[in-house]
């Protein structure tokens, strides 16, 4: 299978308008890009068939579905104010807000027993998501059928290694549409409702999703990416250090990523506490172990 996989990394500067889109008229995805003009379109949350999201879901004060129950998601009144929120008790005072399946949430991943989704949500198929990284509003898109298709668990870590603060994943499978710098990645079937992101046309364009460069980490941030099925981590045991060993990987071009996926595993024979690339600083361990 090959490979179908969009991330885009916004600065929030750089956003005109994030509007949540309701596609009444059933209209494919090209045909809502044409419509509104917009830079980039990524599938929001759950509907069914009636045509009704299921999900929290208020656009422009108008509230499209409610729920006794408290979920994480997004508010804003303008890209300036995008945040993570309890909805919809922390959302009075703001015009929009998104919940779906959340992921990952204030730098901290969601253990698997707070990833609460349906059973037929489940199993690895293409997925979408949005979130916050620094700066940056993310949206992320794979395709179903792929390589790139993912579990919700297996969504969030990947998310999460990418230093994603928060994320909420949206509907999947054959819903996935997603839209951004000219590329279209069209479903089997259309998303009942989107995210839009309009840029202000005056600022350049963010890097094209399929190679991102995320925003430069300032004063040294350290991204957590802990490797808790390694069985260093889960043992515990610190010992007394009288020193430090820095190196190269020793293979060229490699980057963190790849490593924390290898060292994220029972049969894993070594392992660091940190690991430097050009995207970031991350650290696996906890320092003593």
């Amino acid at each position: 299978m090959k490979p179908v996989e969009k991330i885009a990394y916004i600065p929030f500067k750089d956003i005109r308008k994030i509007e949540i889109y309701i596609n009444d008229q059933k209209l494919s995805l090209s045909k809502i890009v044409e419509e509104t003009g917009c830079d980039f379109a990524i599938t929001g949350t759950f509907y069914n068939n009636l045509w009704k999201p299921v999900c929290p879901l208020k656009k422009d004060n108008t509230v499209l579905f409610n729920s006794t129950d408290i979920y994480r998601g997004f508010k804003w009144n303008n890209p300036s104010d995008f945040s993570t929120a309890r909805i919809p008790n922390e959302t009075t005072n703001y015009k929009n807000h998104f919940a779906c399946v959340a992921l990952i949430a204030n730098g901290t991943a969601y253990p698997d027993n707070l990833v609460q989704y349906k059973p037929d949500v489940g199993g690895k198929r293409g997925r979408t998501g949005i979130g916050i990284k620094g700066d940056c509003l993310v949206l992320y898109a794979s395709k179903d059928g792929t390589s790139d298709a993912k579990t919700p668990e297996k969504l969030r870590d990947y998310m999460f290694a990418k230093g994603v603060t928060d994320f909420i994943m949206g509907d999947g499978g054959g819903k996935v549409n997603y839209y951004g710098d000219g590329d279209l990645m069209q479903g089997s079937a259309k998303s009942q409702n989107l995210i839009l992101v309009y840029l202000n046309k005056e600022e350049t364009k963010p890097t094209e999703p399929t190679k991102p460069t995320p925003p430069t980490p300032t004063a040294y941030t350290i991204i957590q990416a802990p490797i808790t099925n390694n069985p260093r981590y889960k043992a515990n045991q610190k010992k007394v250090k009288t020193g430090y060993m820095q190196h190269s990987t020793g293979t060229p071009g490699g980057k963190a990523e790849s490593f924390i996926k290898t060292w994220n595993s029972q049969s894993a024979q070594a392992e660091t506490e940190f690991i430097i690339d050009d995207t970031g600083i991350y650290q696996m361990m906890p320092i003593g172990i």
